[in-house]
Order: structure tokens, then sequence, then C-alpha cells
């Protein structure tokens, strides 16, 4: 089983933003985060990262950066089948390095 965690490695924060006659303070422009999936048993980790820009387009919705949550932001960037994505290219990931340890395992018996 592998187990994912969801991060906000990095934010980028514009001070403020003039639209009409509202002035809006912390605005988030642009944002690093980070899928890790760490497989249980074989403790293998992986980790998908990304930065992403955000467009302030809709002043409605505005929430300022000391208000955000990792779900927010999550919520901002992608729906559930980019997450899944990217769930899916860690698997492949922790995948890789464990097939690629087993075959060094099995080199080094030989040669010993």
């Amino acid at each position: 089983m592998i187990n994912y965690t969801w991060t906000i490695t990095n934010v980028i924060v514009n001070p403020s933003i003039t639209v009409g006659d509202t002035t809006y303070e912390d605005v988030v422009e642009e944002i690093l985060w980070r899928c890790t999936g760490i497989e249980t048993g074989t403790n293998t980790t992986a980790y998908e990262e990304q930065s992403w820009l955000i467009g302030f387009e809709d002043p409605s919705s505005f929430v300022a950066f000391s208000s955000l949550t990792p779900e927010v932001v999550l919520n901002w960037l992608m729906d559930d089948d980019v997450k899944d994505n990217q769930v899916r290219r860690v698997k492949e990931k922790i995948e890789e390095l464990n097939n690629t340890n087993e075959r060094l395992n099995n080199t080094k018996e030989l040669e010993g």
C-alpha cells in the first residue's frame, strides 16, 4: 500500500492587486506543490512536484494567503482526474524504484 501526502512547498504572493475600486492584498500568483508517496513494507518514497501559476480571474472567490489551506489550494489547481494522474505518476516511480532495487539485489546475489 502507498500512503500519499500532498503539500504546498512554496507560494509566491503579490502584495496587492487592484481590480476596479477594490484592492486585494496577499494575492497568490504561483504555487509549488508536491505529492509524496511512501510504500509501506519497502519504505520506497517518490514524489511528483510542479509549479503552477494561479490566475486572478474571479475576485468574488478571492482567498487571502493567510486564509489558505492545502485543500483550498489543491482545489484551485486540479480536479480529481488531475489529482489521480499525479498519484498514478508517483506510484509508477515507486514501482520503477522497487524493480531497480530488486534487479540490483539479484545481480549482487549472482556475483556473490
